[in-house]
Order: structure tokens, then C-alpha cells, then sequence
């Protein structure tokens, strides 16, 4: 049995895929976090109380902040804080970092734990002569 499959054949499947299917998806399916960035109806939007940045030993919490769009005081968006955590391991300064979220007094407190790379201090080269 052989089976002709013609160019109009394809692309029903393929506007399946990259068109409809993606918008069922948003409907059926919650984001991850939440309603797509939005606040829900009847729930206050939180504040930014504070941005802490635990475990960096050489690498400043200045330089740390340039990365992280967040700000103290500013509304807080679950999916900024996740753009943060991920622009912070782009960076390649960090060997594994985690995203906290916590509930201080008057708004939410933002936590990146993270674990700098080793440095390398000196290389020794053994058995070689110049």
C-alpha cells in the first residue's frame, strides 16, 4: 500500500499546530504563573517590600542588581521575578541560584540565593619543561 500525501494534505496539520493549538492551550490550560502575569479579580496587587540577594561572596550585589528588573517598592509580578532568576543564571557568574518569595510586613520579599563558580586561582603544570 502506498500513500500520496499532496501539499494541501500538509498544511491542515501544520496550521494545527502553530495556530490553533497554541490558543487552545491558553484557554484550557492555567499559566504557570497565574492568569498570565494579571491579577486576579478581588485580589490586591502586592508590593516589592525588599530584593535580598543571599550566598555571592566576589561578585557585588550591585552588579547582582543591574541584572534583576524588579524594584523595591514596585508592583510585584511573579513572571518578572522569574525573567530575573533566569537573567541571573545567563550571566554564567553563578553556579546554581534559587528564587524565594516570602511575605514580609507590608508586601512581598523577593530572594535570590546563589552560588558563585569556583575561580580559579593557579594551574600547574607538571612534567613539562621549557
Amino acid at each position: 500500500m502506498k500513500f500520496i500525501v499532496t501539499r494541501a494534505q500538509l498544511a491542515v496539520p501544520l496550521l494545527l499546530c502553530f495556530f490553533v493549538l497554541p490558543g487552545i492551550l491558553e484557554v484550557f490550560s492555567p499559566d504557570l504563573f497565574g492568569q498570565a502575569g494579571q491579577a486576579l479579580p478581588g485580589i490586591q496587587e502586592s508590593r516589592i517590600e525588599g530584593i535580598r540577594i543571599v550566598g555571592n561572596r566576589r561578585i557585588t550585589e550591585s552588579t547582582i542588581r543591574y541584572y534583576i528588573q524588579s524594584r523595591e517598592e514596585g508592583v510585584y509580578d511573579e513572571r518578572q521575578a522569574f525573567d530575573d532568576y533566569r537573567a541571573l543564571l545567563s550571566t554564567n557568574f553563578f553556579e546554581d541560584a534559587k528564587l524565594k518569595r516570602t511575605e514580609g510586613e507590608t508586601g512581598v520579599i523577593i530572594i535570590f540565593e546563589v552560588v558563585e563558580r569556583p575561580l580559579i586561582r593557579s594551574i600547574e603544570y607538571e612534567g613539562m619543561k621549557s
